[in-house]
């Protein structure tokens, strides 16, 4: 599964604004356990998730998003940059992921024509 949890598992997985509520990271990390899922491991910026900007207030950042697999899966994922969104996309990789900075994630239009897409 992967997607926006709307959720964080540790308070390490937010930065700015009022403190975290540890109870609703049990609640959340509880789901993970009794369904029987794993995290994969990510590569890339470590928030996934930026909120607005209020005038004389800091902007929250929080890891919302993320990939659950069951223990048969493998893999890893990588964070792309944000276009136009208060998340950032993530793509699940198999193998090596290659984290060369340098060269950013670029949508190519054509993807949305083939048939498989």
């Amino acid at each position: 599964m992967i997607g926006d949890f709307n959720e964080i598992a540790y308070p390490e997985e937010k930065k700015g604004g009022a403190p975290t509520d540890v109870r609703k990271c049990y609640l959340f990390n509880s789901w993970i356990n009794d369904c029987k899922l794993l995290e994969v491991t990510t590569v890339g910026t470590r928030f996934t998730w930026r909120g607005p900007k209020w005038y004389g207030r800091d902007i929250i950042f929080k890891r919302l998003d993320c990939v659950l697999c069951n223990v048969d899966c493998e893999g890893l994922a990588k964070v792309l940059s944000r276009v136009q969104s208060n998340h950032h996309p993530i793509i699940v990789l198999e193998g090596e992921i290659n984290t060369n900075r340098n060269r950013p994630f670029r949508f190519e239009t054509a993807w949305t024509s083939h048939a498989d897409f």
